[in-house]
C-alpha cells in the first residue's frame, strides 16, 4: 500500500519510461512509512472497534483522526443496545473525528462500543498505466498524496547520488523506529518543508 500514484509520481518526476518503475514503488511504500510515522497515524483503510467513556456531553472524540465512515455506536451493560444512527451525527467526512450527540453521551467508563471505518483506500496505486492528475485517488486526500510524492521524489532523486539500493533500506528502516520531532535532522533530510506542511494537518500528538 502507498499514499501515492506510480502514475503520479511519474509525470511530476518527468519519466515516461517504465526501468524505474520498481524502484519507485519501493520508494513511494518507503516515503508512506515516513509519512505515517511522522503523523503517528496509520494511513491503511482499516475497520475499528473501540470502547469509550461516556463524556456526559454532547461530543464524542475518535481515537483515530483520518475516520471516514462510521458503522454503529453501542451501549449499555453488554454493549448490546444499538444507539440508533438518528440520534447523534457523525462528523468524518468533514474531517473531524467527532461524533455529535443531539442530546448527550451519558456519563460512563466504557459504556459506548464504536465501530468505525479509518483510513484510505488506494486501489491501484501502483498502476503503471498513465492516469490523469486530476483524477481521483481512491479515498486519498489531494494534498496527502501531494505530500506523499513530495517526499518520494526526494528520496529518489537523492537516490540518484548513489547507493539507491542502500539508501532506500536506510530510509525505511529510519521510518519504522523513529519518532520524528521539529528539530529532526532525518525529518529536515527527508520531508520537504512543503511536505511538512500538509501533513502537519493530519499529524497526531500521541503515537499509533
Amino acid at each position: 500500500m502507498a499514499l501515492g500514484r506510480l502514475s503520479k509520481l511519474k509525470a511530476f518526476l518527468n519519466i515516461s519510461g517504465t526501468t524505474d518503475d520498481n524502484d519507485l514503488k519501493m520508494y513511494l511504500k518507503a516515503a508512506t512509512k515516513v509519512a505515517e510515522t511522522y503523523c503517528h497515524s496509520s494511513f491503511e483503510s482499516t475497520t475499528h472497534t473501540e470502547y469509550y467513556d461516556g463524556s456526559g456531553d454532547r461530543f464524542l472524540h475518535l481515537r483515530k483522526k483520518n475516520a471516514t465512515a462510521l458503522t454503529s455506536v453501542h451501549e449499555g451493560e453488554d454493549w448490546d443496545e444499538l444507539v440508533p444512527s438518528t440520534d447523534y451525527r457523525f462528523m468524518g467526512d468533514k474531517g473531524s473525528d467527532m461524533i455529535i450527540h443531539d442530546n448527550l453521551w451519558n456519563a460512563g467508563v466504557k459504556n459506548y462500543k464504536v465501530i468505525y471505518t479509518a483510513g484510505y483506500t488506494t486501489t491501484n496505486w501502483d498502476n503503471t498505466s498513465t492516469m490523469p492528475i486530476t483524477s481521483t485517488f481512491g479515498t486519498v486526500p489531494i494534498d496527502l498524496e501531494h505530500a506523499v510524492i513530495l517526499i518520494t521524489a526526494r528520496m529518489y532523486q537523492n537516490s540518484k547520488k548513489g547507493g539507491a539500493k542502500f539508501e532506500l533500506e536506510e530510509l525505511s528502516r529510519d521510518a519504522e523506529l523513529q519518532r520524528f520531532t521539529p528539530e529532526s535532522k532525518s525529518q529536515s533530510s527527508i520531508i520537504p518543508k512543503s511536505a511538512e506542511g500538509i501533513l502537519n494537518r493530519y499529524r497526531r500528538l500521541s503515537s499509533f
